[in-house]
């Protein structure tokens, strides 16, 4: 119901009312005062039920607000997650260039001068390219380096130990004297 539909009906109750108060009054006083009285409580809750209904707009509007704000906040989080997936898949296609030469330097490279390499090198990036260059080769330079880096780098590249810090961590807790 409408606000207007519900001060209409207020204001047909209000004239029949009116009319039986006019037809009745001289017969019936208490009839009177009972009229009055309901249309008095009548009216009251007429204001209860406007201020209720300005109250349900208010919020309504205010939570229309905040979904068009929360709406913009979610486009601008799609924007950001977009331009970082973009940024990302740039960084890896660029990294993966340049693992791609550095596999090729190292192909090209005696066993040796390979294995000095990977002595010095971050382990993952090692294992990258060992997992890129010929089987074969990749066991001359596992040959040819310290024994206990080739078999870091071995359990890196089989995946028995996902991180260097687990196998760090092992190893140095073997390494140190009893107390």
């Amino acid at each position: 119901m409408t606000k207007g539909m519900v001060k209409g009906i207020i204001f047909t109750i209000t004239l029949i009312f009116g009319f039986l108060i006019e037809v009745e009054a001289a017969d019936e006083p208490s009839r009177l005062a009972l009229s009055v009285e309901a249309i008095n409580e009548l009216e009251a809750k007429q204001r209860q039920l406007d201020e209720r209904e300005k109250a349900l707009a208010e919020q309504a509007e205010a939570i229309i607000v905040q979904e068009k704000i929360l709406k913009e906040k979610m486009r601008r989080i799609d924007d950001i997650s977009k331009k970082m997936a973009e940024r990302l898949d740039g960084f890896k296609s660029r990294s993966q260039e340049k693992i791609f030469k550095l596999v090729s330097i190292i192909e090209e490279m005696k066993s040796d001068a390979a294995a000095r390499f990977f002595e010095f090198v971050d382990p993952n990036l090692a294992v990258e390219v060992l997992t890129r260059i010929d089987v074969k080769r990749a066991s001359k330079i596992l040959n040819k380096l310290d024994k206990e880096r080739s078999a870091r780098l071995s359990e890196l590249y089989t995946g028995y130990r996902s991180k260097l810090k687990e196998v760090e961590t092992e190893v140095s807790a073997t390494h140190q004297p009893a107390s």
